[in-house]
């Protein structure tokens, strides 16, 4: 099978790296990906053979083939060819915007990586819907038996309201006392306000001290997945997620998680295998920086939660540690269904079902069948 793929090809964002994961488990299974977009001074590490493969693939493309483009919702005007045009997307929060709408209508088919997402895009009248997951590498991200000699909460994402690393660390404070054996690594990077996020990891360090570990951007996946491996527990209370692939490569090491009870995660956490936290409503999803009343993306609401329920969550998860629990196996059997293998089988089905749909339109549009 042929097929062209446009989207954000980085290892710098999160559309990059799913872009980058779907890329290169497609072309396992065979489909001749032309990757268009390509920047040929970065650096694509484990998916440079992929990417270069692909731009070479590119230079020929199937005028005809489907066009795969992994972009946010109001980027979808450009196509590559003159087949069916599909879109895969995630998003925050819990409403589109006309101009959001506007790009995702022009599409054959739109994609979804959960039934949270898919559920706001039928009520907002696209019907064209359909659920793909996300994924995680299993060559990479893999439980150890082992616990740390401090019970280590981890948190890694690029700093935002919506990530919550402030209630983090204040929730972590009250939690637990100077005696207890916890500490929280924190890797809260963001290069778009990195003078901002410097200020607050001080602040963190002021609350904290030497309870705090302040790790740098782990570039590398195979480094991400060591941390995790050395930790305890990745805390992601976050108010709104697209998918939060970090949450999801943590449960596919053994690790307990925290996370709120609301929007695409859910799609892989349950009460079995998350310490779930249950909104307390949902509010205007606002930042002052990526999420402003009014704007063209991004307005809607995402949930809100008590501080009292992040506190006491933090101190179930410490109660396991002090009783000596090493693996959360509801949280790797859960896991073991999102593989970037599984999602990229599912993604092809759902492509050729379009293309052979669209094919039988045609054909009934030009009078080859009896209707």
């Amino acid at each position: 099978m042929n097929l062209n793929l446009t989207g954000y090809i980085t290892t710098s964002t999160s559309y990059g790296l799913v872009t980058l994961n779907f890329m290169r488990s497609l072309m396992d299974l065979n489909v001749n990906v032309a990757t268009h977009g390509i920047s040929h001074n970065e650096d694509y590490g484990v998916y440079d053979a992929y990417v270069r493969k692909s731009s070479l693939t590119a230079k020929h493309f199937e005028t005809e083939a489907p066009c795969l483009s992994i972009k946010h919702p109001f980027d979808f005007a450009q196509s590559v060819g003159c087949g069916p045009r599909i879109g895969y997307t995630f998003f925050e929060v819990n409403k589109l915007t006309s101009l959001e709408l506007n790009h995702l209508r022009s599409l054959d088919k739109l994609i979804v990586p959960s039934m949270w997402a898919a559920d706001i895009c039928i009520a907002h009248g696209i019907a064209n819907t359909e659920v793909c997951p996300a994924g995680y590498d299993d060559t990479i991200f893999t439980p150890i038996d082992y616990i740390p000699k401090s019970c280590i909460f981890l948190s890694v994402g690029k700093w935002e309201v919506r990530k919550q690393q402030d209630n983090i660390v204040k929730a972590f404070a009250k939690a637990f006392s100077p005696k207890d054996n916890v500490n929280l690594w924190m890797s809260c990077n963001n290069k778009f306000i990195k003078d901002y996020t410097d200020k607050k990891k001080m602040h963190y360090k002021e609350i904290l001290g030497d309870r705090i570990v302040l790790i740098d951007h782990l570039k590398e996946h195979s480094h991400l997945a060591r941390v995790m491996q050395q930790s305890y527990c990745f805390v992601a209370p976050s108010l709104a997620e697209g998918w939060n692939l970090p949450l999801l490569e943590a449960m596919a090491c053994g690790k307990f998680n925290i996370a709120t009870n609301y929007s695409a995660h859910t799609a892989f956490c349950n009460s079995e295998s998350t310490v779930l936290i249950e909104p307390t409503g949902l509010v205007p999803a606002l930042d002052n920086m990526w999420f402003k009343e009014n704007a063209e993306t991004n307005c809607g609401e995402w949930c809100s939660y008590s501080e009292d329920d992040l506190i006491e969550s933090m101190r179930v998860v410490y109660k396991k540690y002090q009783d000596g629990v090493a693996l959360n196996e509801k949280a790797l059997e859960s896991a073991k269904r999102f593989t970037w293998n599984a999602s990229s089988v599912k993604l092809l089905h759902i492509i050729k079902n379009v293309q052979v749909s669209l094919i039988t339109q045609r054909d009934q549009n030009m009078g080859f069948y009896d209707t």
